[in-house]
């Protein structure tokens, strides 16, 4: 299974919405997308702008056909973690 979720969504993220769908299906896999997501989002979430698991917008229907085969295939299913809580505290004041 496979969720792609942009990171802004109205009244939320789609960060949290991955966090809250993973404790449902440990097993998701996930795509991030943005078009205007800043540096500092993506580290609060442990998230690499050049992870594979993020894919910038604009893009075209072939750039998301080989990222989601990409993330299908791939042995992990989510390989950089989403730090909740008090680890994600700790991250931010570093």
């Amino acid at each position: 299974m496979l969720l792609i979720t942009d990171i802004s969504l109205p009244g939320g993220n789609g960060c949290e919405l991955a966090i809250a769908l993973r404790e449902q299906k440990p097993d998701l896999r996930v795509l991030f997308v943005s078009g205007h997501v800043g540096a500092e989002i993506c580290r609060y979430y442990s998230l690499d702008i050049f992870d594979e698991h993020f894919l910038p917008k604009p893009f075209v229907g072939t750039d998301l056909i080989s990222r989601v085969k990409q993330v299908l295939g791939s042995p992990d299913r989510f390989p950089t973690k989403l730090y909740t809580g008090e680890e994600r505290r700790k991250r931010l004041r570093r």
